[in-house]
């Protein structure tokens, strides 16, 4: 089941499930996935989009959050919505999901984006996600056994660096 935290109140009463979730998924613990973080970067730059935690649950246990938001944008006449990640708009980091829940969580994801995002026009933006993502490989497996409104649209990017030698003489 997937429950929906959209108000400020509901996100400042997650602070203990939060955080044992994130001790419990070890290879996720990054900062920008901490109760503080999301909720001061929510704090100060939250303004103007729409708070959208997803609370994966089993049998009234959290086993897993996806921090996300809902954000306007426009380009000339045009206008959509997206739901994308809290506290980075670049961000590697999608969620909090100990290992041994990640397949139902994932499922259960995937279930609420066939329906909501259909219903809401919503388009889910995530950036810079890394190729080895759990979460990435089952969207492009199993996003269109959910709903035929579900593709998956990937820009892949490279980074390259240049580094220049300097010569000391």
């Amino acid at each position: 089941m997937v429950r929906v935290v959209a108000e400020q109140e509901g996100l400042e009463s997650l602070s203990g499930i939060w955080d044992s979730l994130l001790q419990r998924s070890s290879g996720d613990s990054a900062i920008y996935l901490t109760y503080d973080w999301v909720t001061i970067w929510w704090k100060h730059f939250g303004d103007g989009n729409r708070l959208n935690i997803l609370l994966i649950e089993k049998e009234q246990e959290v086993i897993g959050i996806f921090p996300l938001m809902i954000t306007e944008y426009r380009v000339g006449f045009l206008k959509f919505r997206a739901l994308e990640t809290i506290g980075s708009v670049n961000c590697n980091y999608i969620g909090l999901v100990p290992y041994e829940n990640r397949e139902e969580t994932v499922t259960a994801l995937l279930t609420y984006l066939g329906k909501e995002l259909r219903r809401d026009k919503l388009v889910l933006r995530l950036t810079l996600v890394p190729e080895y993502s759990e979460l990435l490989r089952k969207l492009r497996v199993h996003a269109s056994l959910f709903s035929k409104n579900l593709v998956v649209q990937e820009n892949v990017k490279t980074l390259l660096m240049i580094l220049r030698l300097k010569k000391h003489f």
